[in-house]
């Protein structure tokens, strides 16, 4: 990564965005990872800078989050289509 202190948001955290989310643990970046289950925020929490349980089809929840003030948005939701979609709107 060339820019450093950037602040990164995983949604999903399943093989993708947990492998990712361990990745970053390498570089000098803000991650907050999230996911609807909490098995998945507590097994990845150990590598992020923050872990919380979200549902990221909840746009109210997606702002309270502030999602819009992380330079960087990973969307890791592969098993359903209709939700990446509507988490991506």
């Amino acid at each position: 990564m060339n820019k450093v202190n950037q602040q990164i948001l995983i949604i999903g955290l399943g093989k993708f965005g947990t492998s990712v989310a361990e990745q970053l643990a390498n570089y000098d970046c803000e991650v907050m990872a999230i996911d609807n289950s909490y098995e998945t925020v507590d097994a990845v929490a150990q590598y992020v800078t923050k872990a919380v349980k979200v549902d990221a089809v909840d746009a109210n929840a997606l702002r309270e989050i502030g999602v819009n003030n992380f330079d960087v948005v990973i969307l890791g939701i592969g098993d359903n289509i209709e939700s990446s979609i509507m988490i991506a709107l």
